[in-house]
């Protein structure tokens, strides 16, 4: 029989889940800007407060001044992906019954700009701490890492791990957390859409970023 403590556990979870939008739109292959969109706009729904952080430096602008557009914004940057089994992590055990605290991405954005065959890529990211049934209030760390594919070798152009932390108390059982990575300097190759991937997700200490390895066929096999 499940305790109290989980299944309250596993209720805060759907919630948590519930209103970032759903693991489908966020973590799926749907991340990819519409044709001419803005480039600072979030890949997952309700993400204006970010999109507004990375631009900004703030979540509420207030009005848009009249202004020229900038020629070195482009109208394009690259997709941004969730690798599989990094979109959260938990600490504390398998079941719902061990978990001291979950750590869950929930909205990410992205912006791009062009200067001198430089691409500068800056990259949001938002999502949620769940105390679990084993844990206490506190405040809890987790590894964030960034990365960016480079597509035509299938490489890893850029990759850091970056700390998120979140302090959560009794009463609530959750924390949202935040990441704002400063601006990525690579090779501008044309077409940043399709020169580049981005990939989020938390850090497991495996190979992380790089395309799948086709593995060489033995002599004589």
């Amino acid at each position: 029989m499940k305790s109290a403590a989980s299944v309250a556990f596993a209720a805060l979870l759907a919630v948590g889940l519930a209103g970032c939008g759903g693991l489908g739109g966020m973590f799926g292959g749907g991340s990819a800007a519409p044709a001419g969109a803005d480039p600072t706009a979030s890949s997952a729904g309700g993400g204006d407060s970010l999109a507004n952080l990375l631009a900004f430096h703030t979540t509420n602008p207030g009005p848009v001044p009249a202004a020229l557009p900038d020629p070195n914004k482009i109208q394009g940057c690259p997709d941004i992906e969730v690798q599989g089994g990094t979109a959260a992590l938990r600490v504390g055990g398998p079941s719902n019954e061990a978990v001291r605290y979950q750590f869950s991405l929930g909205d990410y954005a992205r912006s791009c700009q062009v200067q001198a065959k430089t691409l500068a890529i800056k990259v949001g990211v938002r999502g949620f701490a769940l105390l679990g049934p084993k844990g206490s209030a506190g405040a809890y760390r987790a590894p964030l890492r960034v990365a960016i594919r480079r597509e035509s070798d299938g490489k890893v152009a850029f990759s850091k791990v970056y700390a998120v932390s979140a302090s959560i108390d009794a009463a609530t059982g959750q924390a949202p957390f935040e990441l704002v990575v400063p601006d990525i300097a690579l090779p501008d190759l044309g077409d940043p859409s399709s020169d580049y991937t981005i990939l989020v997700g938390f850090d497991s200490g495996g190979r992380f970023g790089a395309a799948p390895h086709k593995r060489r066929k033995r002599k004589g096999a």
